[in-house]
Formats: C-alpha cells, structure tokens, sequence
C-alpha cells in the first residue's frame, strides 16, 4: 500500500477488501470472482466523487486512502457537514440500491484513491452471502426508518403550532419522590401523609420495594367516608384500587396517556424494576397539552342518551387531528382513536340494553359483540362503515332457541341504529349484526367458519377474509375467544386454505410504475392518485395476516403479527423491520390525506395526490411499496410459509 496512488494488483485488492467489514466476510472464492471486476479511481483533492441529486452512478465506492466530506444542502441552499468516511469505509451504498438520486454529495478533502464496485456486482454479492447480505439490510433498514422520522415529524397541513408533548417520556412528565407506605398501614394514617404531603395517592409498596398498590383520595372518599367505616381499622390494602396502572421510565407520552385510559385511571405510577420512581396525574399530563383528549373521555362515558354520545363522538376528529398535529407516534394514534371508538360501542350497546330489558327483561344467553375490518386490527382512525357480528351461547330448549335469536336480533337492530346515529355509518355489504348470516349461536359460528375453511370459491375466501380480523368488544370475551381457538386449530387441519388465502392476498398489483415509483390512476376523477387503502394497505395487511395465521398468532393487529413473525423468525428481521416501517408510512399519508379532505371539508376517501409530496416523501413512499412488493412476491411465490 505504499508509494502514491499506485494501481494496485488483484492480490493487492484482495487482501484491502478482507480488512474491510463486511467485505471481510466474504468467502475466499467470492473475492477472488469480484476483484477482476472492480475499478480503481482517484478524486483529486477539492474534486466531488458525487454531488447531491445527481443521479446514481451504480456503483459502490470503497476509501483505500484519503479523506472524503459528506454535504448536506437543505431546502434554502445551506450546506453543513454531517460527516467524514476514510480509509476502509464506503459511501455510495443506498442510492446503489434504490436507483436514488443522491442525498448528499462527497468531497474530496485530499486525493481520494477508491475502488468502485459496480451495481451488478453488488446485487450478485447481496445474493449469495447471507451474512454480507444481512449488513447492508440492516443499513438500508436504517435510513428507511430514518427517512420516516424525518417526514412524519415536519409540520403537516394542519399544524398550526410546535409541540413536543409526545416526544416526552414519562420520566420528564413524572413527579418525585414517590411517597410510599405499606399495605397493611391504616388508612387514617394514609390520609394524613396526603394532607401532609398535599398529594392525591400513596403507593403500597410490598418489603421488596415492588408496587402492590395504590390509595387515592377518590378510594377513601368512596370506601371509607361514604361507607361511614372507621379509617383506624382499615388496613390500606383493603381500600386501595385493583390494579394500578404501571408504566416504566422510557414510556412516552401517548404511552402513558393511553394506559391511564384504558385503565379507567386518573395515576400511573412510574416504574424501574417494578419498584417506584414517579409518579403521574392527569394534571400532569394536562400540563402537557392535549387536554381535550381527556375530557373526551369523561365525556363518552358519562352520556345516557344516543344524541349526546353522538355529540361526544364527533370530538374525537378533533382529538386526531391534535394527536397528528403534535408528531404522536402511528402506532399510539391508533391505539388511541380505537379506544374511544370501542368506549362509543359500548356505551351504544349499554343504552341499548336498558331499552331491550325495558321492553323484553335481560339477555336469554351470554353473548359477545364482535367488530371486524380496521376496528378489529385496532387500526381505525376514522368513523368508517360498520363491520360488525354477534355471538351468542348455544341453548338446547327450542323455545329458548327461538327467544334468544329474535332478542338478539332486535338488539342488534339497536346497536346498529345507534352506531349509525353516532356517525359511523350502516355497511353497504351488510357484514353488520342485523344481517342473520352475521349473528348466530356458538354452534352456527363454529359450522360457518368450518364450511368458508374447506371451501374453495371466492366467496368463501372473502367472507373468511372478512371475519378473520375479529375482535370482542363487549358481553363474554370467552365466546370469542373460544371461536378464535376453534379457527385456529381448524387451520392447522386446512392447509389448503393458506394457499387460496395466499393467492386472494396477492393477485393485485402495486400501483408502481418504472424504477418502481408511484403511480397514481391514469383516467377518471383520481387521476395521479393513489388510494392507499384498497391500492397498497390492503395487501401489507393480508400477506401479513396470512403469514401471522399460519404460525398460530392470535393478535389481529398488524404490527403486533408482525411482531409475533420476528419471534417465529419467519421473514428475515430485515424484511420485516421495513414492513414495520411500511405500514406506519401508509398510515400517515393515509392520515395527513383524510385530515386535509375534511380540513377542506370533503369526504375522507384514503386517495393520496401524488402532486403534494416532495421530494422525501416520494422516496419514503417508493421504499414502502418496494417492501410491500417484496412480501406480495414471498406470499405469492410460497417462498417461507407452504
């Protein structure tokens, strides 16, 4: 390696690239087939070896000496210096990937004296080194995810001011110290350490430092001073709240608010270890904005009549449209905007029951109402139409027979009328509880999905489709649930279904054109659209739900089954950490799109206009359907699942 930009010999080459990670983890042989292949180059001092958005010179290049400076020109012209590569490092490698024009450009501090490895050359090296492979994935995982943070964090169209509530965790929202006490402590001594520390809860700590509780003011108003029980008698054990909502330092924001939510809970205690380190109210999450969110809440759940929950209900567009604006993360919105439409279900189902015992006494059997389509993958985040079932305990009485099934025939004419009163608006299909196909006992369900299991005409596969999302929403889970274990172990039986499944999850095709971009439709009113929904989603979430289904998951939700695939190790955890991203782009395009249409006071149609993005969000869209490709071709194929 010695003298000044000598050419250097194949064995030269050899023995550098073996030096170099992950080049170093190529076989002998596989060296000894590339070195012929590779171009050396020097870049005089000063010189750009690229500059930024140029177009890809379809090659890799690999630093043997000198010192070469990465440039970054923003969108007013300003340049600045993220980085330098030098001897033994490469640049080049993302846009030799995705036929990219350049993101940065690459300068030549001194003379820079680099090998260039063609595209071809490297593809054939992705191809057959698994490990080398694995590397670059990994990279180009990065600067995916990167590239998402970036465009999902700039302000949208509906920003109209800066917060970054959600980027807090709950160790900056948490206040401390924790005051603790032990649960066997009396309660009148519990609330003089409140007064004393003007607190509203103390935690129960167990003699391992470990939460076994919590005692708030709301616990000894309602089971002390309400009861008229003498305080000095009561351990605090007996008077503190079930299960207190726990979540640890790192959780952020939305984190935090959700599980105060879902836990009907007005504390979270903040945890390390299980042991206590803060403490957060609802005050503290006010503080921090979104206090809409939790008015809501109050709200939905305290409204008796279907007009006032239809009133509560139209807030929520608020809400996602303050949760979009304050950058909080895709999986969290969902989470969020599904909870509060599953909270209108139930309180429509509750008003309806009152009405049905009013007139015809309670219940004949257990049942479980069930919601399907993106409220079952708890990925709604509009009032969409409704796809909804029933499930009911079989009873042998013919009589009773008869009486639950006209019951539950006109509660389910309730429950869909008041649904619909609250925005969310009848199926055109009629997959609704009303529909007699859609509403039976447990032996109906178990015999229908049978019969969709071995069938083999389309229609068999879109009604199972359809049902396979399922989610319990309100009455006895357990029907559900034993429903859900039936279809699985039905499954296993079936093996045939998986490849009709398969080949109904990837017949479409993606709506790209050369190179891959997007393309939107050619004629008609959406002219260079996309619908994200029925043109892109729609095939993430099936090829998803089949692999998912095949390994035995019973999560619908689709990061979830693909995080049970991680575990499996059914995809490689590169494949699968961009369809993670994948999915989360569609979502917030489908987002931003929806939000600006009733922004401008249209109806939310999932189409996107290509026209409105810039530059970042093509390329971010354009790596979402190639990896959505990639799976559609894996499910297609059979490739890893049959």
């Amino acid at each position: 390696m010695s003298g000044e930009h000598q050419q250097l010999s194949n064995n030269q080459i050899r023995n550098f690239l073996q030096t170099v990670h992950p080049f170093s983890l190529l076989p002998l042989k596989a060296l000894e087939q590339l070195v012929p292949l590779i171009i050396q180059k020097v870049f005089p001092a000063d010189s750009f070896a690229f500059r930024q958005d140029e177009e890809s010179k379809q090659v890799l290049f690999i630093i043997i000496t000198g010192l070469a400076e990465i440039r970054v020109r923003n969108e007013q012209g300003h340049e600045t210096v993220p980085g330098y590569r030098r001897e033994g490092d490469f640049f080049g490698e993302t846009v030799v990937l995705s036929d990219k024009t350049y993101p940065a450009s690459v300068k030549a501090i001194n003379d820079l004296d680099c090998l260039l490895v063609s595209r071809e050359d490297f593809e054939k090296l992705l191809e057959h080194n698994a490990l080398f492979a694995s590397f670059f994935g990994q990279l180009v995982v990065d600067r995916f995810r990167s590239l998402f943070r970036e465009v999902a964090m700039e302000p949208g169209p509906l920003v109209t001011y800066e917060s970054h509530a959600a980027l807090k965790r709950a160790s900056e929202l948490m206040s401390t110290p924790v005051i603790t006490s032990s649960p066997t402590q009396k309660t009148n001594e519990i609330a003089r350490i409140m007064s004393l520390n003007h607190i509203s809860a103390v935690v129960l700590t167990g003699s391992d430092g470990k939460v076994s509780g919590l005692i708030t003011e709301r616990d000894l108003v309602e089971k002390v001073v309400a009861k008229s029980r003498t305080p000095d008698n009561m351990p605090a054990n007996t008077v503190s709240s079930g299960q207190p909502v726990c979540v640890p330092a790192d959780a952020y924001y939305y984190q935090v608010l959700l599980a105060m939510i879902r836990g009907h809970a007005k504390h979270a205690i903040v945890t390390e270890g299980e042991k206590p380190v803060g403490i957060i109210t609802i005050r503290d999450l006010i503080r921090s904005r979104n206090t809409g969110v939790i008015s809501v809440v109050d709200r939905l759940e305290s409204q008796l009549s279907l007009e006032n929950l239809s009133r509560a209900a139209t807030e929520i567009d608020q809400i996602l449209i303050g949760l979009v604006t304050e950058n909080a993360p895709i999986p969290e919105i969902l989470d969020i905007i599904t909870e509060f439409y599953d909270r209108i279900t139930r309180q429509v189902i509750e008003i309806a029951i009152e009405t049905m015992v009013a007139e015809y006494g309670p219940p004949p059997a257990r049942f479980c109402w069930l919601t399907m389509g993106s409220g079952g993958r708890r990925e709604q985040f509009m009032r969409t139409d409704q796809d909804n079932a029933l499930i009911y305990q079989q009873l042998e009485d013919p009589d009773q027979k008869q009486n639950a099934e006209e019951y539950f025939s006109k509660l389910a004419e309730l429950v869909v009328e008041g649904l619909t009163i609250c925005g969310f608006a009848p199926c055109p299909g009629n997959v609704m509880a009303i529909n007699p196909f859609w509403r039976g006992n447990t032996g109906y369900w178990n015999s229908l999905t049978a019969k969709w299991l071995q069938g083999t005409q389309s229609e068999d596969i879109r009604m199972l489709t359809i049902f396979l999302d399922f989610r319990p929403v309100y009455g006895h889970y357990p029907l559900a649930e034993d429903l859900r274990q039936f279809l699985s172990k039905s499954f296993s039986k079936q093996p045939l279904i998986l490849s009709f499944l398969a080949e109904d999850a990837s017949r479409g095709r993606l709506p790209v054109g050369f190179l891959g971009n997007p393309v939107g439709e050619r004629t008609g009113k959406h002219r260079a659209e996309i619908n994200l929904k029925k043109s892109v989603s729609v095939y993430l979430i099936d090829c998803i739900r089949l692999l998912a289904l095949k390994e035995g998951a019973a999560t619908t939700n689709t990061l979830e089954r693909i995080q049970y695939l991680r575990q499996k190790k059914t995809l490689s955890k590169n494949l699968l950490d961009l369809l993670e991203t994948s999915f989360e782009t569609i979502m917030l395009f489908r987002l931003r799109a929806n939000l600006e249409q009733i922004k401008n006071d249209g109806k939310p149609d999932n189409y996107l206009q290509l026209k409105t993005l810039h530059a970042r969000e093509k390329a971010l869209l354009k790596d979402a359907l190639k990896a959505i490709d990639k799976l559609m071709t894996i499910t297609r194929e059979g490739n890893l699942i049959f």
